[in-house]
């Protein structure tokens, strides 16, 4: 029998696409590597755009840091199922949510240019926001 998904497998799958998105980038950027769209043109315009980076660090770093803290707060809830922990994920993934608007945002507005790959991270932390808003209630947690 196939069990359904259910939201915190679907949150949970979506962490780690955020993750190893942005650790791709992250990656490709302490290579000095291009990274290579085949859906949108404008990769490399985003990649190495003044927005790329805050000071030295690369702001997919913070991405997959981001997203890796997640990914240990969900294998802490797995382990004793403890709901504080999804209480404190609905809360936390405001950040990301926050982050994934402003740089959607940058990419049109002022890079003119989107990268694929920065709009599937983007995306899973919206998704990831909207998921935890949902179902990580105390009164509707749905396991």
């Amino acid at each position: 029998m196939i069990k359904k998904y259910t939201p915190i497998a679907t949150f949970s799958l979506l962490s780690l696409i955020g993750f190893l998105d942005a650790t791709y980038l992250t990656l490709k950027y302490l290579n000095g590597s291009e990274v290579r769209c085949t859906i949108l043109a404008g990769c490399k315009d985003v990649v190495t755009s003044i927005y790329a980076t805050i000071g030295p660090v690369p702001v997919a770093l913070l991405g997959a840091l981001y997203s890796f803290f997640i990914l240990m707060l969900l294998i802490k809830y797995f382990d004793g199922k403890n709901r504080e922990i999804l209480y404190f994920l609905r809360r936390f993934t405001v950040i990301g949510a926050i982050g994934a608007f402003g740089f959607i945002l940058i990419q049109a507005l002022l890079i003119g240019a989107y990268c694929i790959y920065c709009l599937v991270y983007d995306t899973s932390s919206i998704a990831l926001f909207l998921i935890a808003f949902t179902y990580f209630r105390p009164h509707k947690l749905v396991d």
